[in-house]
């Protein structure tokens, strides 16, 4: 970072943990960072939306503890399960707060007055809520990664924090048209790596908030049955058979449709009806959560709906 520093440089963005490795900065490192930072006449920004859920102990502290002069960037939609709301807080100098007021009033004007009575009672219950969310995270994180760690050559790390599996099957380059088929022939979905950026491409992000972790836990056995790395897309691979999204999944390479099939009668044993969830909504103990079956819409431009399993992000 010090090296890259140039006259046109006037803070630095960081995020711990990190979306979609899941990842967090030691402590230790972040106020390395910051005393570099400052020392140059800059600002540190860091992205804590995913603080909260920190499963390492030696994690979870905000940077705001290393000064003052840190701008730390939060959420609700993380810990509250609002995602989609689009409320979050800044914490931030004094002498920022005018300039920040003014960026807000032209880009968003404010937060409608419902969604901020709803981060008030968030706000209120947090002691109550946030530590079953760590604890049903954790626990889902735990149950799919038993999985996922049994298929040979799986490239994945275990996340520190945050929501997501990011992992990479071996062979797997195009990570959008693999994306893809898990949609179209077996009602999973999986965000491709390079969604993120182009260092990201041959990835796979997987979203583990469920709310039925033996349910999560028998979609990453039957993943993992399924011979992934014959389903994988490779880069010079010209199959375009990705399927129609709402049709009853396909027989794919490792016969990935039938085993998928086999998930869904066994989340069917242990939960009721199906329910439509968008993105990583899928968190809440109120709800259960069907089989996918044919009846999962894929859209790009909207980011796509999901019966069951997973998320889509477009």
């Amino acid at each position: 970072m010090a090296a890259h520093w140039n006259a046109h440089t006037r803070g630095v963005l960081l995020a711990s943990p990190s979306n979609p490795t899941g990842t967090s900065i030691a402590f230790d490192e972040l106020k390395r960072i910051h005393h570099i930072v400052s020392a140059k006449g800059g600002i540190t920004m860091v992205d804590e939306i995913y603080l909260g859920l920190s499963y390492d102990a030696s994690f979870g502290q905000t940077a705001l503890a290393i000064d003052d002069n840190i701008i730390s960037i939060n959420s609700f939609s993380k810990y509250f399960n609002m995602t989609g709301w689009r409320l979050g807080w800044l914490v931030m100098p004094v002498d920022m707060t005018e300039h920040m007021g003014k960026l807000i009033e032209f880009n968003t004007s404010c937060a409608s007055v419902f969604v901020q009575r709803a981060g008030v009672a968030a706000m209120q219950r947090a002691g109550d809520i946030v530590p079953q969310v760590v604890m049903q995270m954790q626990a889902c994180r735990d149950r799919l990664f038993v999985e996922l760690g049994s298929i040979p050559g799986l490239d994945l790390a275990v996340p520190d924090g945050g929501m997501y599996a990011f992992f990479r099957i071996p062979g797997l380059t195009d990570d959008v048209k693999t994306a893809k088929r898990l949609v179209a022939e077996a009602g999973l979905g999986l965000a491709p790596g390079s969604a993120f950026s182009p260092e990201a491409r041959g990835w796979l992000r997987w979203c583990f908030a469920f709310s039925d972790g033996a349910a999560l836990g028998a979609v990453g056995e039957a993943f993992g049955s399924a011979q992934v790395e014959d389903f994988a897309v490779g880069a010079h691979d010209d199959r375009d058979d990705v399927g129609v999204a709402g049709q009853p999944p396909q027989r794919g390479h490792g016969d990935l449709g039938a085993v998928m099939e086999f998930a869904h009668r066994r989340i069917a044993q242990a939960a009721g009806e199906g329910v439509e969830v968008d993105e990583c909504q899928q968190l809440d103990p109120a709800r259960s959560f069907g089989p996918v079956g044919g009846g999962g819409e894929f859209d790009e431009g909207t980011g796509g709906k999901l019966s069951a399993v997973g998320v889509v992000v477009g």
